[in-house]
């Protein structure tokens, strides 16, 4: 028998749970490894870990995250299958495996995450968790499509639709279907993307699902500027951008980014330069190397709308350019490549802006991407975040 808290206890933290986590958090994070040292039940130290992740991550506590969890495994790995609590052991691997995937997701190193993502699927198959492999699965679908393989993330996508579907999770079928509609929308295929997109949106509004919801808004604007539905665009991200703010600033900026792209397309640089700028504060102090990648290439565009080709505009490309080849998304790269061969033709470097160009449309052809002009001309950026 386990022992439990004592009611009074219970009630009390009960009361007010993100209070004691807050007040408690340190000596919560500790406490995986005293667990690990005084416990040989390593998945006590493991199901402690797990249970900081949420909280890891809304605060962005990003070194604590890691330390717990590596911490954990790390003791689960030494116990190895010899453990009295085999199952429980494999249980708990599974979601710290899932958890790592996830951190190392949320700080772009996205092969690592891949193995993290792959190893907790095994375990989940093995186990014959479908809630895992709904999970991981959809990380999978995430990371492919970052990565530029789109076939492996369209399947991996696919499966946990269909997983999320048969079991009843709305949001990781939300998230599923969102994802497709994602690279439908990056491969130019707007109405598949759309018709993805109206069905997810179905799933998030009854009951209310805003994290959902703002992520539909947000890839509906996206496909309107892909359209050149200008004025619907810059209404569906504003309302984005309000929904997000309810989820946080992160949430809320990965909108405003789209609506500075809106903004710009609309005839309104400064207007957009005003939202980067804190778009670029945001991301800058949660670490989101992505988001500033997103930025950096909106500012871009936003200042050659303004006429600023000479300096400002190609110096914030060639800082996005960096960023994607740091991170190995080519996608992305493509996009920014795109803008740069145009600032570099309006600042009289035809070479270069020639030698720019045939860069993004080599990178289009080996994603198996349409030539740009087949069927848009400087779409809104790179992909969704």
């Amino acid at each position: 028998m386990r022992w439990q808290l004592p009611p009074a206890a219970r009630d009390r933290i009960l009361a007010d749970p993100a209070g004691w986590f807050g007040a408690d958090f340190r000596l919560l994070a500790d406490a995986v490894e005293m667990a690990v040292t005084w416990n040989q039940r390593c998945w006590l130290a493991g199901a402690l870990a797990g249970a900081l992740a949420n909280y890891c991550e809304i605060n962005a506590f990003y070194d604590d995250w890691r330390r717990t969890h590596e911490t954990a495994l790390a003791a689960l790995a030494i116990a190895g299958p010899a453990s009295t609590e085999a199952t429980t052991d494999l249980v708990v691997e599974m979601a710290l495996l899932r958890n790592l995937g996830e951190l190392h997701t949320i700080e772009d190193r996205y092969v690592k995450a891949v193995g993290y993502f792959e190893s907790a699927l095994a375990i989940a198959v093995r186990l014959e968790n479908s809630d895992y492999q709904g999970a991981a699965l959809s990380g999978l679908g995430y990371l492919f499509r970052i990565l530029g393989r789109y076939d492996e993330a369209v399947r991996s996508f696919a499966a946990a639709s269909d997983i999320c579907l048969a079991t009843g999770n709305r949001s990781g079928l939300v998230y599923a279907q969102q994802g497709i509609a994602t690279i439908h929308r990056e491969q130019g295929r707007l109405d598949q993307a759309e018709r993805c997109l109206q069905a997810s949106l179905a799933h998030c509004r009854e009951p209310l699902y805003l994290h959902g919801l703002t992520q539909c808004l947000r890839g509906l604007g996206a496909i309107q500027l892909a359209r050149r539905e200008i004025a619907p665009a810059i209404e569906t991200l504003t309302a984005a951008s309000e929904a997000g703010a309810k989820l946080g600033a992160v949430d809320a900026t990965h909108s405003r980014r789209w609506l500075a792209e809106a903004r710009t397309r609309n005839g309104e640089p400064a207007v957009a330069l005003s939202i980067l700028d804190g778009c670029l504060r945001v991301y800058g102090e949660k670490g989101h190397t992505f988001g500033l990648g997103m930025t950096w290439h909106s500012i871009a565009g936003a200042r050659l709308a303004a006429g600023d080709a000479a300096a400002g505009a190609e110096v914030a490309a060639r800082s996005a350019v960096r960023i994607w080849e740091s991170l190995g998304t080519p996608y992305a790269l493509a996009e920014t490549l795109v803008v740069l061969a145009e600032i570099c033709r309006q600042r009289a470097m035809p070479a270069v802006a020639e030698r720019t160009a045939r860069q993004a449309a080599d990178i289009r052809e080996s994603l198996g991407i349409e030539p740009l002009s087949s069927h848009r001309n400087n779409q809104t950026g790179p992909g969704q975040l």
